[in-house]
C-alpha cells in the first residue's frame, strides 16, 4: 500500500513543517494537493506536475470538500502561535479539525493524519494547549477515521521562529531577558519531524494513537539559550526572571504592535515540553542533536536550495 501512487492533501503546506513535508513527499511517487491560506508562499511548487495548489478558505467548506475529491490521504498541519481577532485557538485548533473530519467522512476518506502540540491537555494551563486538545477529541469521535496524532515539542530549522529569534536577539543585545529560564524542552529538527511523518502515513499499527515527538536531548529554556551563545563564539548576560517578573514581562511584550510573545505562551511554558515515554514513537531513527546543529548551521543548505537541486535532477 506504502508504495502504491496515492493522492495527498495537506493542509498548512507553505508553513515551516509543510514546507519541510512538502520538500520531501515530492520525491515519492505521490501526488500531492497542497492547501494553504497564503498560497503565494508555494505557488513555486507549479513547475511540479504531480503537485496542485489550492486556496484555502477555512469558511468555504463547499469549496474544501470540491478540491478534496479523489483524495486518499490528509495530513493537517494548520496551527497559530498567537490568536488575534481574525484567526483564534478556537477556530483554527478546534472548530477546523472538527470541519475537517466531516468533510472526510462524506467523501469517504478514511486517513488522517494531523498534528497537535506536546503538552495538549483539557487541564493544560494556556488556551493554546487546550484548544489543541479540544482538536483532538473532535477527531476520535469520528469513528470511521483512521487518524494518527503527532504532538511534537519546539521543531528547529534553518527557518524556524524560535532558535532563530533567539539568535537573533543574541547577536544584537548584550543580554537577554529570560523568562521562565527552567521550563523544558526537548527540540526536534524539521527533517526528522518529516521523516517520522511519512513513515507513519500508511502505518496501520498508528492508527488511534497519539504520539510525543521529541529529540533525543532535554534543554532547560536557559540552556538553550547558552547553546545558542557558544554556537555565535559571543559573550552575553542572561537575565533569568522569576515567575512573577515572567509574567509581567509576557504582559509587556503581548502589548507591542508585532506578536513575539504574550501571557498565553507564558502560560504554556509552564507545563514541561518533554516526551511521555508512554506516548514515544517506535521509529528508530539517528536524531539530529540541537547543540549538533547550532554549530553546524553554516554549512547546512535551505530548503529551497535543495528544492533547485531536486528541480533540475528532474529535468525542469
Amino acid at each position: 500500500m506504502a508504495n502504491s501512487k496515492k493522492t495527498i492533501a495537506i493542509f498548512g503546506a507553505s508553513g515551516f513543517l509543510g514546507s519541510s513535508l512538502v520538500l520531501a513527499l515530492s520525491q515519492s511517487n505521490h501526488n500531492l494537493k497542497l492547501f494553504s491560506r497564503n498560497k503565494e508562499k508555494i505557488k513555486l511548487w507549479t513547475v511540479n506536475p504531480y503537485v496542485q495548489i489550492f486556496d484555502l478558505d477555512l469558511d468555504n467548506l463547499a469549496q474544501v470538500k470540491k478540491d478534496l475529491k479523489k483524495t486518499d490521504v490528509v495530513i493537517n498541519l494548520l496551527g497559530i502561535l498567537h490568536q488575534s481577532k481574525k484567526e483564534t485557538f478556537e477556530n483554527i485548533h478546534h472548530i477546523w479539525p472538527d470541519h475537517l473530519a466531516k468533510v472526510m467522512k462524506d467523501l469517504g476518506i478514511k486517513r488522517l493524519l494531523h498534528v497537535s502540540a506536546l503538552g495538549a491537555s483539557s487541564n493544560a494551563p494556556s488556551l493554546y494547549l487546550k484548544s489543541k486538545a479540544l482538536g483532538e477529541s473532535e477527531l476520535f469521535k469520528q469513528k470511521d477515521l483512521n487518524v494518527t496524532i503527532l504532538r511534537p515539542s519546539i521543531i528547529f530549522g534553518a527557518k524556524d521562529n524560535f532558535i532563530n529569534m533567539f539568535r537573533i536577539l543574541v547577536k544584537w543585545l548584550p543580554g537577554i531577558v529570560l523568562l521562565s529560564p527552567q521550563s523544558k524542552f526537548q527540540p526536534i529538527f524539521i527533517e526528522d519531524v518529516s521523516k517520522i511523518l511519512i513513515k507513519t502515513l500508511f502505518d496501520k499499527k498508528t492508527y488511534g494513537n497519539i504520539y510525543d515527538l521529541g529529540g533525543p536531548d532535554i534543554y532547560s529554556l536557559k540552556d538553550i539559550i547558552r547553546l545558542i551563545i557558544r554556537s555565535e563564539k559571543l559573550t552575553r548576560l542572561i537575565i533569568p526572571l522569576n515567575r512573577s517578573l515572567s509574567y509581567l514581562f509576557a504582559l509587556s511584550m503581548e502589548m507591542m504592535p508585532i506578536k513575539i510573545l504574550t501571557r498565553d505562551n507564558w502560560r504554556s511554558m509552564q507545563v514541561d515540553n518533554v516526551v511521555n515515554p508512554k506516548r514515544a514513537i517506535s521509529y528508530r531513527y539517528s536524531l539530529e542533536r540541537l547543540e549538533h546543529y547550532l554549530c553546524n548551521k553554516k554549512n547546512r543548505p535551505l530548503a529551497r536550495s535543495k528544492y533547485h537541486v531536486y528541480r533540475s535532477k528532474s529535468g525542469r
